[in-house]
């Protein structure tokens, strides 16, 4: 299993005018008006600028403060959630209405799959399928349950050439000492619950290989 695209994501009504490549240098990054920093511009496709320091990049739109992992790690994503909060913190006065943080993974290794298969095969729509004469070619289940003070969204998707995994930690609030409690959630306990979803419920990965390989 490959670890692909961590970030932390907070949605609101943030002003593009105050967060310019200049404001967010500044603001979340704490460099000074001289200090260089590294400035991603797109190429042939729409986007935003994305500003790349310490292991993360930031970008923001209208509704959503994006802050991505370069290295889809536990120490990485700490960052990318400790630099949200550090924007919630500095704008106070942004309209919030949510924030979260986000784990992927896509499946290579057959056994991974075979197991990953059983999790989110239907074998009573599936046979009812292949019965009809027709090819499966993506197959996906999400479920949503509440954990500490937000939500865990686990989205599966199978596709004819890979499998994801997506864990989606949300929390829905205007208040901003609440979300900001939700991006200071542990690295600790996001490591457990993620290791019960993948060895307990998904059974992916036994507790001392999850243990060897995240841990």
């Amino acid at each position: 299993m490959t670890n692909l695209k961590w970030n932390t994501v907070v949605v609101g009504h943030w002003n593009p005018a105050i967060l310019t490549p200049k404001g967010m240098a500044s603001l979340i990054f704490d460099k000074g008006p001289n200090e260089p920093i590294e400035i991603l511009v797109p190429f042939n496709v729409m986007g935003p600028h994305r500003l790349k320091s310490e292991g993360v990049l930031a970008s923001v739109s209208q509704n959503k403060l994006f802050i991505e992992c370069e290295q889809n790690n536990w120490e990485t994503l700490e960052k990318s959630k400790k630099y949200c909060c550090k924007a919630i913190a500095e704008l106070p006065r942004t309209p919030l209405i949510a924030a979260g943080f986000n784990l992927n993974f896509t499946l290579q290794d057959e056994d991974e799959d075979e197991g990953f298969l059983s999790s989110i095969s239907n074998d009573f729509l599936d046979n009812n399928i292949s019965d009809a004469g027709l090819e499966i070619i993506k197959r996906n289940i999400h479920r949503s349950f509440i954990w500490k003070s937000g939500n865990i969204n686990l989205s599966l998707e199978m596709n004819s050439n890979d499998s994801n995994i997506l864990i989606n930690f949300s929390k829905t609030s205007g208040d901003v000492t609440e979300l900001k409690d939700w991006l200071n959630t542990s690295v600790d306990s996001v490591k457990e619950i993620t290791k019960t979803i993948m060895c307990n419920i998904l059974k992916i990965y036994d507790k001392d290989d999850f243990n060897e390989k995240y841990l």
